[in-house]
């Protein structure tokens, strides 16, 4: 899906230090972008894009900035984005967004 957008996947499910995995890593028009996946069955919980808190937010740069550190070729400028898959209870899918450059305060 991100490929249609321009995106190129450099890496996936990457465990960063204590901070946790990074879900996607990718290029996309010069930046580095770390793109967090949540997926969601049904509303009862709320949609997928409420599930990214400040915390989670915060854990996603800690562990970016690890990622950075330890692959030091990769370009300066770096976003974050969110894909959210919103399921049927029956776990079909129904919506697929994407949410770009999301602030990670």
């Amino acid at each position: 899906m991100l490929e249609k957008y321009g995106y190129t996947i450099i890496d996936r499910n990457v465990r960063s230090g204590r901070w946790g995995e990074l879900d996607l890593i990718c290029m996309e028009s010069g930046d580095l972008v770390f793109v967090e996946v949540k997926t969601r069955r049904g509303n009862s919980f709320g949609n997928a894009i409420e599930a990214i808190s400040i915390g989670k937010k915060q854990r996603l740069l800690r562990a970016a900035q690890h990622y950075k550190l330890t692959h030091p070729h990769t370009p300066e400028s770096m976003r974050f984005d969110v894909v959210t898959v919103q399921l049927t209870e029956h776990g079909v899918i129904e919506e697929i967004q994407l949410y770009k450059n999301i602030d990670h305060g």
